[in-house]
């Protein structure tokens, strides 16, 4: 996806069909999971309590946040972080990927606010691109909320999203703040080459200011340098910035199964659904400009 745009620059899905033989294709086949699945989206979702802090001027980048190192018992359980931390910078909360850090976050927001950042940023809703049989996803309002959920939420549990929504909120964050309505369709043409009809970059709202989008751009920037979670994913010579998520497989059935899924999230924005393993997404590098 384009962030300035909504185009959709590529789409594909695995299992996939024989458009010539659609008559033999199974329904699992001819699911596009880009907009009809969701998942919880793990700590690629730590963007919105980060964003929405520094927006709300709560925190400001170098703000630190004591991250209890390691283990945090709040509302009667114990939040865990991957690593042991002390004091994390708001940036670094997101360069390591801490979830006490992220949950003090959106305490510090509360539950209605922080609510509001989440749908801001397009969660709960479809996106608006013209694709059949789009869901909303599953984001539950804050009477719905238990103790934990405020600790839960901002690290991408208690959520379900679609891989088409966690590219636009991703794509907001490059595009200075601004969330822009995904689109397939560019133009329509003619056999002859003739122009009928052209659409324009829907702006739907300004979700943050372009200075937090630029904060939190940076921020991103480290999750793929050697400090950060994602360091393979650097490529030499490009500005490539993400955020890497692990999530728990939900059961049908209740809670969850064994075994996670392991995604970085993108800013010039792929997105790959590997159907065992989950969903997976990296940046696209963005070329520096070269004299």
């Amino acid at each position: 996806m384009r962030p300035q745009t909504g185009e959709i620059l590529a789409m594909a899905n695995r299992p996939n069909f024989d458009l010539n033989q659609r008559s033999t294709a199974k329904p699992e086949q001819m699911k596009n999971r880009a907009v009809i699945d969701m998942m919880e989206p793990g700590s690629t979702f730590k963007i919105v309590a980060a964003a929405a802090a520094l927006n709300e001027k709560k925190v400001r980048p170098d703000t630190t946040i004591f991250c209890e190192n390691g283990v945090w018992n709040y509302g009667g359980r114990a939040l865990h972080d991957h690593r042991s931390y002390g004091e994390l910078s708001v940036r670094d909360i997101l360069v390591k990927s801490s979830n006490i850090g992220a949950a003090k976050l959106a305490i510090s927001l509360g539950d209605q606010k922080f609510y509001e950042y989440i749908r801001r940023f397009g969660f709960g809703e479809r996106t608006g691109v013209e694709l059949p049989g789009e869901i909303n996803g599953m984001i539950r309002p804050p009477q719905s909320w238990s103790k934990i959920s405020i600790t839960r939420i901002p690290m991408g549990h208690e959520v379900g999203v679609t891989p088409l929504q966690m590219t636009v909120a991703m794509a907001t964050i490059a595009n200075g703040g601004k969330l822009v309505t995904p689109r397939i369709v560019r133009s329509v043409t003619t056999a002859e080459g003739k122009t009928v009809s052209e659409f324009s970059p829907a702006v739907v709202r300004q979700v943050i200011a372009p200075e937090t989008a630029r904060q939190i751009s940076n921020a991103l920037r480290g999750v793929v340098s050697d400090r950060g979670t994602a360091a393979a994913a650097a490529v030499p010579g490009f500005i490539i910035a993400g955020k890497t998520g692990t999530a728990q497989k939900v059961d049908p059935r209740g809670g969850y199964q064994k075994g996670k899924i392991s995604f970085p999230s993108p800013v010039f924005c792929r997105r790959i659904i590997r159907s065992l393993s989950g969903w997976s997404c990296w940046t696209m590098p963005r070329p520096r400009n070269r004299s």
